[in-house]
């Protein structure tokens, strides 16, 4: 499935072998989209089914970046996904750069190194 993300269009493989569920891992963030049909009772008493799709995604700290956010489609799910990992990766760049000499954190050493190994 194909995304937008940082002025680039990715690919990303599905590894899941189900038709309505979308599971991949991109540079350790894990990426779950699934549908949820639900019914409803309208007005006049008659059923309707909604299909949405919901999207969740951590990244590699483990820390959950989207939880539940929903679109019409898988595309636009993932699409949520890779606009709040682009987010993810502002923020813990800003912190890199504002490292000082005297920041002992090993966490800011952590997502150094971490942003150095990401390909995309």
């Amino acid at each position: 499935m194909r995304v937008k993300f940082r002025g680039k269009t990715l690919n990303i493989k599905n590894n899941s072998k189900k038709r309505n569920e979308f599971c991949a891992n991109w540079n350790h963030y894990d990426i779950e989209v699934f549908e949820n049909d639900y019914r409803n009772v309208g007005d006049h008493g008659e059923y309707w089914k909604a299909h949405r799709f919901y999207v969740c995604a951590t990244e590699p700290m483990g820390s959950t970046i989207v939880d539940g956010s929903e679109a019409p489609t898988q595309t636009k799910c993932l699409q949520i996904a890779f606009d709040n990992i682009d987010f993810d990766l502002k923020e813990k760049e800003e912190v890199v750069n504002q490292k000082t000499q005297y920041d002992d954190s090993d966490w800011v050493d952590e997502i150094e190194y971490w942003l150095k190994e990401m390909s995309y």
